[in-house]
């Protein structure tokens, strides 16, 4: 139909796509990622990231980015979740301010730690972390979850820091109540210890 882009040859439709003013492509994507979404299923987070980012869309480009590296880990992609959940945390706060309920920002960094540690760069991992910690308030239950994810990037890296005081006062901030940060902070606080007994031995 009249609203099909569908171009039989790649360079047809490069071509055009250089001829299109900004704004004209902005529409294009724009027009584009809502298709997408509309037809739930047919297209990857990836994909759908991708076209919001070009769009100027932030708060889609946030949840699809966020996705996108979720479901990479998934499949044990972590060099591919890292950039999506990098891309995430670079518009966090642009696109967080944009949105009713925008996704937890510990539980991203938390996330993109893992994935970029998995692929190789856990000093990279740790700073980003620690960037996130210089942010946040000491009392607040997002510093928790900042503070496991430290501790999981510090017994990979053998920083100057000693992970299991990280772990530790994750713990404390976090409480008894059975939780799942809970025992993800107590698997860490356990390698913490075991790492301590390496050390000193």
């Amino acid at each position: 139909g009249m609203n099909s882009y569908g171009f039989r040859h790649a360079l047809l439709a490069e071509a055009v796509y250089d001829d299109l003013l900004p704004g004209e492509r902005m529409g294009l994507h724009t027009t584009y990622a809502q298709a997408m979404q509309e037809r739930v299923g047919v297209s990857t987070p990836g994909a759908l990231a991708r076209h919001a980012f070009a769009s100027h869309d932030l708060a889609t480009a946030l949840t699809a980015s966020i996705e996108a590296g979720r479901k990479a880990m998934a499949v044990g992609g972590p060099d591919e979740a890292a950039r999506h959940f990098e891309r995430a945390l670079e518009v966090y706060d642009r696109a967080s301010a944009l949105m009713d309920e925008p996704p937890v920002l510990a539980e991203l960094v938390g996330r993109a730690s893992e994935a970029i540690s998995a692929s190789g760069m856990p000093y990279r991992a740790l700073t980003i972390v620690n960037e996130q910690l210089d942010r946040v308030p000491d009392d607040s239950p997002q510093r928790a979850q900042l503070l496991v994810a430290a501790a999981e990037a510090a017994l990979v890296t053998e920083p100057e820091v000693n992970p299991f005081e990280l772990t530790s006062e994750a713990l404390g901030l976090i409480g008894p109540e059975p939780t799942t940060l809970r025992a993800h902070a107590l698997a860490a606080h356990a390698m913490a210890a075991l790492w301590n007994d390496d050390e000193l031995t």
